[in-house]
């Protein structure tokens, strides 16, 4: 019997500013990783809105992400 394996979901009325979307990561990424077991070799994908480049998030992924995927600005 196999066990299913599922990460944190988070639901989301209104729009999300950067101190939302850094909470957001720092209460389910980690944990959503562990549950998976992942924790040590996920990428992290991240696009080039604003609130995903921030100073916090880019410095929060920096020292909790194994590897971020940037994209090119469009």
């Amino acid at each position: 019997m196999s066990l299913a394996r599922v990460c944190n979901l988070k639901f989301i009325e209104g729009n999300v500013d950067k101190h939302d979307y850094f909470n957001i990561l720092k209460e389910n990424l980690k944990n959503s990783a562990e549950k998976l077991g992942i924790v040590n070799c996920f990428k992290f994908y991240s696009d080039n809105d604003p609130k995903h480049t921030s100073h916090m998030v880019k410095m929060w992924q920096l020292y909790n992400c194994p590897k971020v995927i940037n994209t090119p600005p469009q």
